[in-house]
């Protein structure tokens, strides 16, 4: 098994009757294993077809951002980044797809 876990995920295990294995993640473990668990993710977001699929990975998705940002400790700076690229470079809302440049 060795993997990521929800916080959760032992309890419901228990609940089960089952016995969970589990250990606490040093930090670089931890931002190894975030890394890992959202390359995860995106992998079943994009292998995702129903809509109730890609809205369920992308709530993964998120969480496991929120973790990422909040173990930096860079969530104001993140809103700054992602407010100042967005004044400077757009968004994604005109769904613009560059062809080439020539």
């Amino acid at each position: 098994m060795k993997k990521l876990v929800r916080d959760k995920i032992p309890e419901m295990i228990l609940q089960e009757g089952k016995t969970p294995i589990f250990r606490k993640l040093n930090d670089s473990e931890y931002e190894h294993q975030l890394i890992i668990k959202f390359q995860e993710e995106i992998g079943e977001l994009i292998a995702a077809r129903t809509l109730e699929q890609k809205e369920d990975e992308l709530g993964d998705i998120a969480e496991i951002v929120r973790a990422l940002i909040d173990f930096y400790g860079i969530k104001n700076r993140i809103n700054f980044i992602g407010y100042s690229k967005r004044e400077e470079r757009g968004g994604f809302d005109e769904r613009i797809f560059l062809e080439d440049i020539i």
